[in-house]
Parts: structure tokens; C-alpha cells; sequence
């Protein structure tokens, strides 16, 4: 039972980080900018 709500705090914790990480990022307005300058955003 404990191996099984450290897997799913461990679970719910990399969607946090990779929805954070995603928005950071913005690949949306990075694929823009990328054309146009060639630069990432500082964030990322």
C-alpha cells in the first residue's frame, strides 16, 4: 500500500513538472521566435 501512494505522488508530481516545463518553454511562440531569431527563450 505505501510503495503505491509513493508511485502515485511520484506520478502526479512529473505532470506538474512536465505541464510546468511546457509552458515555460511555450512552443507555440518558441516556434516563431525560433524562425525569426534563431534564439530559445531565457526561461528555457
Amino acid at each position: 500500500m505505501n510503495n503505491k501512494v509513493i508511485g502515485i505522488v511520484f506520478m502526479i508530481a512529473g505532470v506538474v513538472l512536465a505541464a510546468w516545463g511546457y509552458n515555460i518553454y511555450d512552443p507555440a511562440g518558441f516556434q516563431v521566435s525560433s524562425v525569426l531569431s534563431d534564439d530559445a527563450p531565457i526561461e528555457a
